[in-house]
């Protein structure tokens, strides 16, 4: 399910889904937050530079950058209280 309103866009992703996209989770997730942010990148190049930024600053990278069967180039990382921050652009063509 997706909002998108005067540029603001919200979407809430099923628990089927967020198993494909990590094939080892488990639901519900225990000691962490439910709720992840996800920011939209100008490019696909822009996804990979601010996950090499971020983890050069030490942030975990949960899942390095890759084009997800869903047309973006997608990554994961985790703030300072380990929530989890997706990074994503759409790939040529896709949006």
């Amino acid at each position: 399910m997706e909002i998108n309103q005067n540029g603001l866009r919200i979407a809430w992703e099923t628990e089927e889904l967020v198993r494909q996209v990590y094939p080892g989770w488990t639901a519900p997730p225990r000691g962490q937050a439910r709720l992840s942010t996800a920011l939209e990148a100008s490019t696909p190049a822009a996804v990979d530079a601010a996950c090499e930024r971020l983890q050069a600053q030490g942030h975990e990278v949960k899942a390095a950058p890759y084009d997800a069967f869903w047309g973006q180039r997608y990554a994961t990382v985790s703030d300072p209280d380990g929530n989890s921050v997706d990074i994503f652009a759409w790939l040529e063509g896709q949006s």
